[in-house]
């Protein structure tokens, strides 16, 4: 994973009250193994995967999935895909 700019380096840790709204909060252990126990699954039962961003909405964590191995990035809106080109 790439590393993180200074500006949210200093976020990690804040209490929620205190974080601005909206934001995306992920817990980054437990999402890097859910990535990886997901890509094991596609690639032991030979199947493509194509998640849905429609939950993270964030064009970053779309690139961790695909370079974990997913196809691409499922969408429902042009806005969204617009968003996570």
């Amino acid at each position: 994973m790439k590393p993180l700019p200074e500006a949210l380096k200093a976020s990690i840790g804040l209490r929620v009250d205190l974080i601005d709204t909206p934001s995306l909060v992920v817990d980054l252990d437990a999402m890097e193994r859910n990535i990886q126990r997901m890509a094991d699954f596609a690639r032991k039962h030979r199947v493509r995967w194509r998640p849905h961003a429609k939950m993270h909405k964030s064009a970053e964590i779309a690139l961790l999935l695909q370079q974990a191995g997913a196809t691409g990035a499922c969408v429902q809106k042009v806005a969204e895909a617009e968003a996570l080109a």
